[in-house]
């Protein structure tokens, strides 16, 4: 199941790329989708290039790059069968890891 999870969050993060909300959106559980928006909103919704994909079993971890600043951020995507039911951004690689259950 978690190289299906990795392409879930894939999938989710082509739609947040090329601005086609129903693909973001349509593997989010409950307020996952308004989680990512307050955030973006935040964060003033920069342009984002993902980098790596972590496996995590039913977390994956996603670090990506804001395009023109370098600014980076982390992501976790928390999994329930093909359902993404948790969110969460972080600026710091190490307290994203951890709330993944990942060691650094």
């Amino acid at each position: 199941m978690s190289a299906e999870n990795v392409a879930i969050v894939k999938s989710s993060w082509a739609g947040w790329r090329q601005g086609l909300r129903e693909q973001m959106v349509r593997d989010l559980g409950d307020g996952v989708a308004e989680r990512i928006d307050a955030w973006a909103e935040e964060a003033g919704r920069p342009g984002l290039h993902p980098e790596d994909f972590v496996d995590g079993g039913d977390v994956i971890l996603v670090s990506a790059t804001a395009d023109g600043d370098g600014r980076r951020f982390w992501f976790t995507y928390t999994m329930d069968g093909p359902r993404i039911v948790g969110w969460d951004a972080f600026e710091d690689e190490a307290k994203a890891r951890a709330a993944a259950g990942l060691s650094s």
